[in-house]
């Protein structure tokens, strides 16, 4: 799972969906967050 998240596979799995979701909402705005940061220091070095 996401180390970030300290959260382990059987504890995710005893979560109710809306917790999953919640995590899956953190995630992809973590995530999408880190391309564009790469983005940016791609185009610098352009």
């Amino acid at each position: 799972m996401h180390k970030e998240l300290g959260i382990n596979l059987n504890d995710y799995f005893k979560m109710s969906p809306h917790s999953r979701i919640a995590i899956h909402n953190f995630v992809a705005k973590t995530v999408d967050k880190e391309l564009e940061d790469m983005k940016k220091e791609i185009n610098k070095k352009g």
